[in-house]
């Protein structure tokens, strides 16, 4: 197991959940809203933030002892209403971008993520199974 995800935290139990669900998602290039995630997960959307920063930041950590990029998956993860990821992403760094130029972000890095093909390898990696939903 991944030491950035391994422990008994509630992030990082849920963070271990969720993972093998953005996998799911990405492979079947398909968003998923904080709202659906909870529901399938049985916990209320607002904790969600935690696990999916530990999640970035275990992508990140993979990436850098892969040497490669590894798209920022946490990303999949939208407000039903906007269809945008929260405003801890990564990707939203810079705060002066319009609600248009936010979806051409969104609608780039989600094309990475779809179009990446090791996301199986990344939870072999991390010591987590394919989910079968």
């Amino acid at each position: 197991m991944f030491k950035h995800i391994s422990g008994n935290s509630f992030s990082e139990i849920q963070a271990r959940a969720i993972l093998p669900v953005l996998v799911r998602q990405a492979m079947a290039c398909q968003k998923i809203s904080y709202g659906k995630l909870a529901k399938e997960l049985g916990i209320h959307h607002r904790p969600l933030r935690h696990p999916l920063d530990l999640i970035r930041f275990t992508l990140c950590k993979l990436s850098e002892q892969w040497q490669e990029d590894i798209p920022p998956l946490q990303g999949l993860v939208v407000n039903q209403d906007t269809g945008l990821p929260g405003e801890g992403v990564v990707f939203f760094a810079d705060r002066e971008l319009n609600r248009q130029e936010r979806e051409a972000v969104v609608k780039s890095v989600h094309g990475e993520i779809f179009g990446y093909t090791k996301w199986l390898d990344v939870l072999e990696a991390l010591g987590l199974p394919q989910d079968k939903c």
